[in-house]
């Protein structure tokens, strides 16, 4: 699967908010509040993690159905873990990922396996994520443990949908969010951390 991604620093709570309500203004819809656990591995090449979330809150929010055009129904639950696998440049601006995601059942018992397997883990990256959807682009708005806020576009390349017009819809976002005066950030949350 492929993205394109851009990841910027937002500087205060007060910007954070007034950008969570731009992407309400313009019709992206709120699908949840979540917190995520993201366990790096060591690997040769690529960026290896197991994610845990939790629905933030799980008894006040009904969920909301996705259409399917964002090919993340597995999150249409209360809790979930998963294995990403993903290849990104460390580039400012907006770039490809390709990744491979594997939804996972026993997330405890798969991290313990590759934790022995890999030599142990990189660095465990804990942040409450605020997703929004606008078209085929995830909006998250990431407060993240130890760095700080910012705001994470991921617009869908796939078979109904060609790299331009990924482009185009990507674009749009970041106009209406006003992201394009916010500093754009290469790394990666793990890479922040371990250099913090």
């Amino acid at each position: 699967m492929r993205n394109l991604e851009l990841k910027v620093r937002c500087e205060n709570e007060e910007k954070f908010r007034v950008i969570e309500w731009l992407a309400q203004e313009h019709g992206a819809i709120y699908m949840r509040t979540m917190k995520q656990r993201d366990t790096y591995f060591r690997v040769r090449q690529g960026r290896l993690k197991l994610r845990e979330w939790w629905l933030e809150e799980p008894e006040s929010f009904p969920l909301i159905k996705r259409s399917g055009h964002t090919e993340a129904e597995h999150e249409d639950e209360l809790a979930g873990a998963e294995l990403i696998y993903y290849k990104r440049p460390n580039k400012v601006g907006s770039r490809i990922s390709d990744y491979d995601v594997k939804p996972e059942l026993e997330p405890e018992s798969l991290r313990s396996m590759l934790t022995k397997a890999l030599r142990g883990t990189l660095v465990v990256v804990e942040k409450i994520r605020v997703l929004y959807e606008f078209g085929r682009t995830r909006i998250h708005l990431d407060t993240v443990k130890g760095l700080g806020t910012f705001v994470e576009l991921e617009t869908i390349i796939g078979k109904a949908t060609s790299l331009e017009d990924a482009k185009t819809e990507h674009q749009i976002v970041i106009t209406f969010l006003g992201l394009d005066i916010l500093s754009p950030i290469a790394s990666s949350y793990s890479d922040l951390l371990i250099h913090a």
